[in-house]
């Protein structure tokens, strides 16, 4: 029921501009995104470079595309030594605005995990796939500013004109594109399983969940309103109706569910998990008859030591077209396995490897995974763009909170997609209590 985070890079139209000649249509563009800041990532990311000839900075994606983070585009046009000219271009997110999307920031910690992650964990998997004859990336180059802006804010290549984009997240994920993002999923999951035998715990932000006891409090004040929409969405038609009595008892305990799941138990095989994997996460290479080539992840802001199965319910129950989302759901677990067993043989896992029965079994003690996700992420994919999509509305109970809420989930694509999975949940055991 959390909301989503992501940091979608390939959308639509900015809505704010800020170019080296100093004017800006409006003044969202924080003043330190300037010219001077990013020499020094000039210099580190452009091999020859002599000066920069253009800079120009972008507000990107638009409401129901970045929830946790505001998402700014700087294209750059830097001269060589040799006199020649490059294009060049970036990412960088910041907090977004307003008091309940920055608390909710701040509970989970997402920047400085984030810088974590791509400043130094993702790296060093990288190199050590490299070490066994593997080349794997898992993100786009990360960069640091030379002087701190005093800000949280996290800086990474703009993959974008290499050819990467993300799908039209309504549609979801044909078979092959599901299956891409599992196979680089489980080379993620395999090879922090790995480090982790091999080199104990991670820092502490990666080995505690952001839904602790501590964060009690907060979360259950943020959920309250959005559940109470809930409820009244899912009374207004026929499968929300029919399954109620099952989801009202598990409604009613959310924030005692988050914090019982999201507890490690060093018992299981855990992974680092990505902890926000949806379409608007994931970015696809095609080649020019549209076969894809490449596929990547973006946005680490809520990865933490876990069980692979929050990666996987969310994933799967988010992202994946309907057609296939139920249908190929055993078959999916199935290849995810394969690749992951395959993965931790390439890496040599000191420990058991698990068993597709072991996995199965997690998937069922971890089932309400697959209720926050079915009510959570899943219907804010499937919802058009809105301007009055942000972390703020998730959770605010002034009109503007409320008619977001009810758009949520009354949207009649999100309640097509709960008229095949929810039977397909009950049917698994997942709505049992």
């Amino acid at each position: 029921m959390a909301p989503p985070t992501a940091e979608k890079t390939e959308t639509s139209k900015p809505t704010t501009e800020l170019s080296s000649n100093g004017n800006s249509n409006l003044s969202k563009v924080p003043g330190w995104m300037n010219e001077e800041n990013f020499q020094s990532v000039l210099e580190e990311s452009v091999p020859e470079y002599r000066k920069t000839l253009n800079f120009e900075v972008k507000e990107t994606g638009g409401g129901g595309e970045n929830y946790a983070s505001v998402m700014m585009r700087v294209k750059t046009k830097v001269e060589l030594q040799d006199g020649s000219t490059k294009d060049v271009a970036f990412m960088i997110k910041t907090v977004p605005e307003g008091e309940q999307g920055a608390a909710m920031v701040t509970m989970l910690g997402l920047f400085p995990k984030e810088t974590l992650m791509y400043g130094k964990y993702l790296r060093e998997f990288e190199e050590t796939y490299r070490s066994v004859g593997k080349e794997v990336t898992f993100g786009p180059k990360f960069y640091k500013l030379k002087n701190d802006p005093g800000v949280e804010y996290v800086l990474l290549e703009d993959i974008s004109p290499k050819g990467f984009k993300n799908v039209k997240r309504q549609d979801g994920l044909d078979t092959d594109h599901t299956k891409s993002v599992l196979k680089i999923l489980a080379q993620l999951h395999a090879v922090s399983a790995v480090r982790f035998k091999q080199k104990g715990d991670y820092e502490n932000s990666l080995m505690v969940s952001p839904f602790g006891e501590e964060s009690r409090e907060s979360l259950e004040a943020m959920m309250k309103p959005l559940l109470k929409i809930l409820l009244k969405c899912f009374s207004k038609h026929k499968t929300g109706i029919k399954y109620l009595a099952k989801l009202k008892p598990i409604f009613d305990k959310t924030t005692e569910k988050y914090i019982e799941v999201g507890k490690l138990n060093l018992d299981d095989f855990n992974v680092i998990v990505h902890g926000d994997l949806w379409t608007n996460n994931i970015m696809f290479r095609h080649n020019d008859e549209g076969k894809r080539e490449e596929t990547i992840l973006i946005d680490y802001q809520m990865s933490r030591f876990a069980t692979p199965v929050v990666d996987l319910f969310y994933f799967l129950l988010s992202s994946p077209s309907l057609d296939i989302k139920v249908e190929c759901f055993d078959e999916f677990i199935q290849y995810y396995h394969d690749n992951l067993v395959e993965n931790l043989k390439l890496l040599n896992y000191p420990k058991k490897i698990p068993t597709l029965k072991q996995l199965r079994m997690d998937l069922m003690k971890y089932s309400f995974w697959s209720i926050a996700t079915a009510t959570g992420i899943l219907a804010a994919v499937l919802l058009d763009p809105n301007e009055n999509a942000s972390m703020n509305n998730f959770f605010d109970e002034n009109q503007e909170g409320i008619d977001f809420q009810t758009q949520l989930y009354s949207n009649p694509r999100y309640v097509k997609h709960l008229d095949i999975v929810l039977p397909w949940m009950d049917k698994m055991g997942f709505l049992d209590d």
